[in-house]
């Protein structure tokens, strides 16, 4: 799977993309990989990112999802200082800015 197209219109101080097992446990694996963030994320050409789940390796942005086929996983955004606000002052993400997910294969 992959989550394509988090950043470039994304307005936040910071975020960051996790990812966890059913029971919001990390995924044991040797690279030691269980997050991206804003600062680390490697930026496509655009400005996005594509960050990309897999038990096997793969270049750029990877998590590791373990290799249990089984495994229900869980995908955690965190938004911290989000520009746009309501007139409480809560912090809004529009709908549009929000990652899509795209199951490109099964492994």
């Amino acid at each position: 799977m992959r989550v394509p197209y988090l950043g470039r219109s994304f307005e936040a101080r910071w975020w960051s993309l996790a990812l966890y097992d059913s029971q919001g446990s990390i995924i044991p694996n040797p690279s030691n990989r269980y997050s991206f963030n804003s600062e680390e994320a490697i930026r496509r050409s655009d400005g996005s990112y594509e960050i990309y789940l897999s038990k096997s390796a793969r270049p750029g942005n990877w998590l590791p999802s373990g290799t249990d086929p089984y495994r229900d996983l869980k995908l955690l955004l965190r938004v911290y200082g989000p520009r746009e606000t309501d007139a409480n002052g809560i912090g809004q993400i529009p709908d549009e800015s929000l990652p899509t997910i795209e199951r490109v294969r099964c492994e």
